[in-house]
């Protein structure tokens, strides 16, 4: 498994309203998500995205959100190795 973390480009409001229906698409579509989300600042606005995915290699991981229609307005994005440990398995 792997877990991808990215930040919003700034001033980024508008594009990612519009963005918004095609990423949703691509979320539905993508059976190897095991949870996803947004990150949140001090004032309860979007800031970025979280995924763990169940993927084998960072190949596939960092081919997933290159594909993201969001990948346009990320930064700083991150892939890791990510191993469950809690729930236990």
């Amino acid at each position: 498994m792997f877990l991808i973390k990215a930040n919003f480009t700034p001033n980024t409001k508008e594009k990612l309203e519009t963005l918004r229906p095609s990423h949703l698409n691509y979320i539905v579509k993508n059976c190897t998500i095991k949870y996803g989300g947004l990150t949140m600042d001090q004032q309860d606005l979007e800031n970025g995205i979280l995924y763990i995915l169940s993927y084998q290699t960072i190949k596939e991981a960092e081919d997933f959100i290159k594909m993201d229609p969001y990948h346009s307005i990320l930064s700083n994005i991150s892939i890791e190795k990510f191993v469950q440990k809690l729930p236990r398995l």
